[in-house]
């Protein structure tokens, strides 16, 4: 029984081939423009200007933090 396994593992291997995972990235790759253009193209853009400012302010805390333990 353990031949009859590679031999399947084998066969299911090669039928997943590089092109499936291609057009499974390229759809993913669609979506996630057509989201962020959506997301970018709105009126109101306060949410990225504030989610920025999130991670600069953790940035200069953890500078602070490692300047401290020195």
């Amino acid at each position: 029984m353990h031949v009859l396994d590679q031999d399947s593992n084998s066969t299911f291997l090669s039928e997943f081939d590089w092109k499936a995972v291609l057009m499974g990235y390229a759809c993913g790759l669609s979506i996630g423009f057509s989201l962020a253009y959506f997301m970018l193209s709105a009126q109101n853009t306060n949410w990225l200007s504030r989610i920025a400012e999130e991670l600069e302010n953790r940035i200069i805390m953890r500078r602070r933090k490692k300047q401290r333990g020195r």
